[in-house]
């Protein structure tokens, strides 16, 4: 999960999340505050930006753990498996 700075949007996350440990579901948080550990097993912390940037500091440690699991589960995160291209000409 991605842990937004906004108060407002975090108190709907955290009330995601405990509905989510109900269910023993192992949970990744990616946030900038400390407090956050107690929602998630594993938390990969972030220093505070501003808004705009975001999204650049938290989509790409998600895209590179994607690509780390395809790897080590054999996938070749270059050409995934039933990805098709449709383009209009």
């Amino acid at each position: 999960m991605i842990i937004p700075q906004d108060i407002q949007k975090r108190k709907i996350i955290y009330k995601l999340c405990e509905k989510l440990k109900e269910r023993h579901t192992t949970i990744l948080g990616i946030s900038t505050s400390k407090d956050d550990s107690r929602y998630f097993d594993n938390v990969l912390g972030l220093p505070e930006i501003n808004d705009d940037f975001s999204p650049i500091i938290t989509v790409v440690p998600l895209q590179l753990l994607a690509n780390f699991i395809a790897i080590e589960r054999g996938y070749n995160p270059d050409k995934p498996r039933f990805l098709t291209k449709i383009v209009n000409e």
